[in-house]
């Protein structure tokens, strides 16, 4: 006799569920057994037409939940875990029944130990609750019968709530929140500071011994004995008060012998100094770097002053441009703005004494005369 096999639904694709749909390929009866291999789920179907998961065999999808309890001894702060955890795992640490805050009360961070930061005493009991990976099955919405077709007062209940971005720091204890205004106030009466704070409180502060006035007189006139040295001060209660100031009126003569040790001389008999000192002191006894004197008359005949620099503008705008005057001119040279023609001829009295000089000169006759007779 062949041996009979009993398969129950299943399939291998992750996330795939059985459905309560009767037109659905994945429906199953109520109590019928459905099994998802790839997810190692299995799931069923209660009276109420409901789809639910009996469990898994230890796949990615199981959750575990250690528990662990020690007697500490005095000083313990390190406690071994069974089999150690996952550091990603929810840790949960009771000392004495009061919850310990993570990070702060104790770590969990090498898979092996907790460890507290502070040491326990003796007897401490230590209780310790680890929770492994916690999966949730995704069903599907729609293969889901019976499911309810709205949320009842979830729009209510989140209308309620405070949006984050209005409230964004932590709010200290006993705070009071309002609406209005606070003022606080100050006022002085009798010596004595009264605040009111912001509820009205007030808070009162005695000055008195910071605010001395049992005498607020104050200085009218004052005299100064000459032969003691004593100043007498009067207020304008007329009440007094001395003051003795005679050693600030010592005026005892110094002696030569005083004067000469503390560095001085009395008398400076050493009254004119000499070239030796005057050069000495970089200065000298007489000046030989004339100072030049500037004038400013253009028509001065001084050998030792100087020009001024406008009086030589002068000079330079009233010369001829060397453009006009290219020839050297001849003394008694006289200029005239009228054009001379010469004449053709000139009389002999135009050469001055010529006619004289021709005077006592022989005549042409003269010489053939005497020529003749001579020949």
């Amino acid at each position: 006799m062949a041996n009979t096999k009993i398969k129950i639904k299943q399939t291998a694709i992750s996330g795939r569920l059985p459905s309560s749909d009767p037109n659905n390929p994945a429906y199953i009866e109520q109590g019928e057994l459905a099994l998802n291999t790839a997810d190692k789920l299995l799931f069923s179907k209660d009276g109420n037409n409901e789809i639910f998961v009996i469990g898994g065999s230890g796949g990615a999808n199981d959750s575990t939940i250690q528990e662990e309890e020690f007697l500490a001894t005095a000083g313990q702060t390190t406690f071994p875990i069974t089999g150690g955890y996952l550091t990603s795992n929810y840790c949960e640490v009771y000392l004495n029944g009061i919850k310990l805050q993570n990070s702060v009360d104790f770590v969990y961070n090498d898979g092996a130990n907790i460890i507290l930061t502070e040491a326990s005493e003796v007897d401490d009991e230590i209780t310790v609750i680890i929770i492994g990976p916690i999966n949730i099955v995704e069903i599907e919405w729609s293969s889901l019968v019976n499911k309810p077709s709205v949320i009842t007062n979830i729009q209510s209940e989140l209308d309620a709530k405070v949006d984050d971005g209005q409230v964004l720091t932590d709010v200290p204890a006993n705070a009071v929140f309002t609406d209005t205004e606070t003022t606080t106030s100050l006022s002085v009466a009798a010596n004595i500071l009264k605040y009111t704070d912001e509820v009205g409180t007030e808070t009162n502060i005695d000055l008195s011994l910071y605010l001395d006035d049992t005498n607020a007189a104050y200085i009218s006139s004052g005299t100064l004995n000459s032969t003691t040295g004593v100043a007498t001060f009067t207020r304008s209660d007329s009440t007094s008060f001395d003051v003795d100031m005679s050693a600030f009126f010592d005026d005892t003569q110094l002696s030569d012998a005083d004067i000469a040790a503390m560095g001085y001389i009395k008398v400076d008999t050493n009254t004119q100094l000499s070239d030796a000192d005057i050069a000495a002191m970089g200065y000298i006894k007489v000046d030989t770097n004339t100072q030049v004197i500037v004038n400013d008359t253009l028509t001065s005949t001084s050998t030792t002053e100087a020009l001024s620099a406008k009086q030589g503008k002068v000079l330079q705008d009233s010369k001829v441009d060397n453009s006009r005057v290219l020839t050297d001119v001849p003394a008694n040279a006289v200029f005239t703005d009228t054009l001379y023609t010469k004449p053709a001829s000139e009389p002999i009295s135009y050469i001055t004494g010529l006619q004289t000089a021709l005077d006592d000169k022989a005549t042409l006759n003269d010489v053939i005369s005497l020529a003749i007779a001579l020949g």
